[in-house]
C-alpha cells in the first residue's frame, strides 16, 4: 500500500509533528509514503517532496518542511478528476489532507470522486466543524492570551488607555474567543455574536467606567464584508471609540507570526495521535473521514462541514455570561 500526504491552505504550528507521526506510522506498518509540496496544486504539478528523513524532524520545530499551498481551481470537477488520475498513475491508494475547513472540504470532494481520503484538522482558526479543536489552535491561543495579558499589565501601569488586539481567524472567532476568555479580556468581538460598531463603543464605555482601562480582542472577520486577507478591522472600531470617548485607541495585531510558532506539547500530542489514526483508517479501507477530537477524545469523525461545533457554542455562552460580548 502507498499513501499520499499534503499540507493544504495556511500553515500552522504542529505541521511537522503531523508529518513525523505519519512517516513513523507508515514505516512501522511497511506502507509507502509519497509527500507533495504545495497542497492539491502539488499533486496536479507532480511536485513530489524529496524528504530525506521526515521521521527525524523535531516534533516541536516551527513552520513545515513540507510546503503548503492553495489550489483555487480544485472546486472544479475536472480538476479533481485530473488529480485522481495522477494519484492512481503514481500507485497511490489513499490521500491524507492536512489543513483547515476549505482544505478538508477539498478532501471530501476528492472522496466523492471515488478516491479514498482522510483529513487531519491543522489550522489556527479552529474552523473544522466536525472536530472540536484543530492542531495549531492551542499554540495560537496561548500566544494571543499571552499578548492580552501583557496589555493588561501595561494598562494597569498607565490607567485610562484602550487597547484593541486583532486576531486571525477569518469568519471564525474561535481563536479570539478562547484567548479572550483565557486572558480575561474586557471585551471579545467575534462574528458569531453582535459586532455592531455602536454596541462595541457602548461596551468600551461601560468597561472604562468600571475599570478605567479597556482590553478588547477582535476577530479579523468580525465586520460584515470581510474577505480573506483583509486586516485592520479594529481601526473602524477604534475611530468610533475615539469619537465617543476622546481616547486614542492603541492597536495590536496578532497576525501571521502565529502560524510560525513552535507548537505546544498539547498540539504535538494532537498531531501524533491524529497522524496515527489517519494512516490506520486508510489501511483499513476507510474514507471521507477526519481524524480529530470530539468530547475530548481523539477519534475518526465524518468529514461533514455541515456539522455544528458545539464546543464553540459552549464558550460563547460562557463569554456572554461573563459579560465579555458587546450587546
Amino acid at each position: 500500500m502507498k499513501i499520499g500526504l499534503i499540507m493544504s491552505g495556511g500553515d500552522a504550528p504542529g505541521m511537522n509533528a503531523v508529518l513525523h507521526s505519519i512517516w513513523q506510522t507508515c514505516m512501522a506498518k511497511k506502507i509507502g509514503l509519497c509527500c507533495f509540496h504545495r497542497g492539491f496544486q502539488g499533486i496536479l504539478d507532480r511536485d513530489i517532496a524529496s524528504l530525506e528523513s521526515p521521521g527525524n524532524v523535531l516534533l516541536t520545530s516551527a513552520s513545515s518542511i513540507l510546503r503548503t499551498g492553495r489550489c483555487m481551481g480544485f472546486h472544479k470537477k475536472d480538476v479533481r478528476q485530473d488529480a485522481v488520475k495522477i494519484l492512481r498513475e503514481m500507485g497511490i491508494d489513499g490521500l491524507i489532507v492536512c489543513g483547515g475547513n476549505g482544505s478538508l472540504r477539498g478532501a471530501k470532494d476528492l472522496a466523492d470522486e471515488g478516491f479514498p481520503t482522510v483529513g487531519i484538522p491543522v489550522t489556527i482558526d479552529g474552523d473544522i466543524f466536525s472536530s472540536e479543536s484543530s492542531i495549531g489552535l492551542a499554540t495560537a491561543v496561548q500566544a494571543v492570551s499571552t499578548e492580552l495579558t501583557a496589555l493588561r499589565h501595561t494598562a494597569d501601569a498607565y490607567p485610562g488607555r484602550i487597547f484593541l488586539l486583532e486576531a486571525l481567524g477569518g469568519k471564525r472567532g474561535t481563536l479570539a474567543l478562547l484567548a479572550g476568555l483565557a486572558a480575561d479580556a474586557d471585551m471579545i468581538v467575534i462574528p458569531e455574536a453582535d459586532t455592531a460598531v455602536d454596541k462595541v463603543v457602548l461596551k468600551v464605555q461601560a468597561v472604562l467606567n468600571h475599570r478605567g482601562s479597556c482590553i478588547g480582542v477582535v476577530c479579523e472577520g468580525a465586520l460584515p464584508g470581510w474577505e480573506s486577507g483583509d486586516q485592520n478591522s479594529i481601526e473602524q472600531y477604534g475611530l468610533a471609540i475615539l469619537k465617543a470617548t476622546s481616547i486614542r485607541v492603541r492597536y495590536t495585531m496578532a497576525g501571521y507570526g502565529l502560524r510560525g510558532l513552535s507548537p505546544t506539547a498539547e498540539d504535538c500530542l494532537f498531531a501524533i495521535t491524529c497522524g496515527t489514526l489517519a494512516v490506520q483508517a486508510l489501511a483499513d479501507g476507510k474514507s471521507s473521514l477526519i481524524a480529530g477530537k470530539k468530547n475530548g477524545q481523539y477519534k475518526l469523525l465524518p468529514n461533514d462541514s455541515n456539522l455544528n461545533n458545539s464546543s464553540d457554542i459552549t464558550w460563547i455562552a460562557l463569554a456572554d455570561k461573563l459579560g465579555k460580548l458587546p450587546k
